[in-house]
């Protein structure tokens, strides 16, 4: 009687086949050393632009003189 209730169910699968979601994206892994060195030049860039812009027209001047 039990197994007659039983044959219109499908067997079981395995479970290592099913996937509920999909797999993991890879990861990408940075060197200590390289975001080091972006960091720097980043800071020396920003460093050096403000120095630019900071610099009074009389350096500017002088430097269209000799020109």
């Amino acid at each position: 009687m039990i197994e007659n209730s039983r044959s219109g169910i499908p067997p079981k699968l395995d479970p290592e086949e099913l996937q509920l979601r999909a797999s993991p994206r890879r990861v990408v892994r940075f060197r200590r050393g390289v975001i080091i060195a972006i960091a720097a030049l980043g800071s020396g860039a920003v460093f050096g632009v403000t120095m630019i812009a900071l610099q009074g027209p009389a350096l500017r001047i002088r430097d269209q003189a000799e020109d």
